[in-house]
């Protein structure tokens, strides 16, 4: 059944709610700290959260081949559909230092 939009706090509150895409699940504690603008907010997303096939110097200012010089496994994450199953894969592929790493290049997650 839909959620019935009449007011803009029910639009409001329909955007707040997570769905099963995109509930971070047991790790909901790494939101702590992120910016609240939009151009922080994605300056702190990109490089981990990005597109397969819109990688490239144009759009990202990164190619494939240097994410994965720096490790990473761009196949392995096209099967990734969820908030919780990305965080999942992010934090055991970076030893659980993930959000340490954030903080120290300055993205503001902490």
């Amino acid at each position: 059944m839909s959620q019935r939009i009449e007011t803009r706090d029910d639009l409001l509150g329909f955007y707040r709610t997570q769905t099963e895409v995109t509930d971070p699940g047991p790790h909901a504690g790494a939101y702590a700290g992120l910016p609240e603008g939009i151009p922080e907010l994605c300056r702190a997303i990109q490089r981990n959260v990005i597109h397969m096939w819109w990688i490239g110097e144009q759009t990202y200012g990164f190619t494939r081949e240097e994410l994965e010089g720096e490790g990473r496994k761009i196949l392995d994450e096209i099967s990734l559909r969820s908030v919780g199953d990305m965080l999942d894969w992010i934090l055991r592929e970076s030893g659980d230092t993930y959000r340490i790493s954030l903080v120290e290049s300055g993205d503001g997650i902490g």
